[in-house]
């Protein structure tokens, strides 16, 4: 697979992850997140750089993920979630991300692990 591929790949894998996050806040009883409020509140988090708006809206089409790993931590806690799953499609090394406090959220509930997408398990309950 050539390396523009796997770009576009990832970008779609992760903008599904952003925008199933995003609507985890009305899951929770909240108002979905405008594109400029994550920008802000992922901007705030960051000491030396700042996010716009089209930038999280070509993130959450797909069209393109975040240039450093900073940004990607950023924009993973003003949407709650594990930066892990939020990159990746995995979580971290937390063995609950349940129980991790995240940015914007954090004075709210966490989603349930079983609302986090998952791989589909073997008959044997192995990941696939």
């Amino acid at each position: 697979m050539s390396s523009r591929a796997t770009q576009v790949l990832e970008a779609e894998g992760f903008g599904k992850r952003a925008s199933e996050a995003r609507q985890l806040f009305e899951a929770r009883g909240y108002p979905v997140p405008s594109q400029a409020w994550l920008a802000a509140k992922a901007s705030s988090y960051l000491s030396e750089d700042s996010i716009s708006q089209p930038t999280v809206g070509s993130w959450l089409a797909g069209k393109s993920i975040p240039e450093t790993p900073m940004r990607a931590w950023a924009f993973a806690r003003a949407l709650g979630v594990d930066p892990g799953w939020l990159v990746f499609g995995e979580e971290t090394a937390v063995t609950d991300p349940t129980t991790v406090r995240y940015g914007a959220l954090h004075d709210l509930p966490m989603a349930p692990r079983e609302a986090l997408p998952r791989k589909p398990t073997s008959k044997r309950g192995k990941r696939a």
